[in-house]
């Protein structure tokens, strides 16, 4: 009678990341992760959140806790009530993206204003097989 090997943490960890439910709920917890800070930074409760875009406490207590419907158009409303913008980005698989939100100074020769703020992504390869993070 063969045996089973048991999978490892590694192992089950690499299957999931092939479905599109792993996906799905990473973006959503990331979606969530940002709205929280920003409203922690701005102090922000859940009912101030819900005044600003015309909904019920219950509602915002139902986007924590992951189980809204997450449009698009519900993720711009989110973000802008709280003076956000949404970004969404398609990057491939093994790149890991890490934002960084910093002002870029202008020529003064330049027709755009002399301090702008950017929000780019610094790439790096992700190697699955040992776990490794190459800029």
């Amino acid at each position: 009678m063969p045996t089973k090997t048991a999978k490892t943490f590694a192992d089950l960890f690499r299957e999931a990341r092939l479905s599109d439910t792993y996906w799905v709920e990473t973006a959503i917890l990331e979606f969530i992760s940002d709205i929280h800070a920003e409203m922690k930074r701005q102090k922000k409760t859940k009912s101030d959140l819900a005044a600003i875009i015309g909904t019920s406490p219950a509602y915002i207590t139902k986007v924590f806790g992951g189980n809204a419907n997450f449009t698009i158009e519900t993720m711009v409303k989110l973000s802008r009530a709280l003076g956000c913008r949404l970004h969404v980005k398609a990057v491939p698989d093994n790149l890991k993206v890490s934002w960084i939100n910093a002002p870029i100074h202008r020529d003064c020769k330049s027709s755009t204003p002399s301090v702008t703020t950017s929000d780019s992504y610094v790439p790096q390869r992700l190697d699955y097989a040992n776990g490794s993070i190459a800029a």
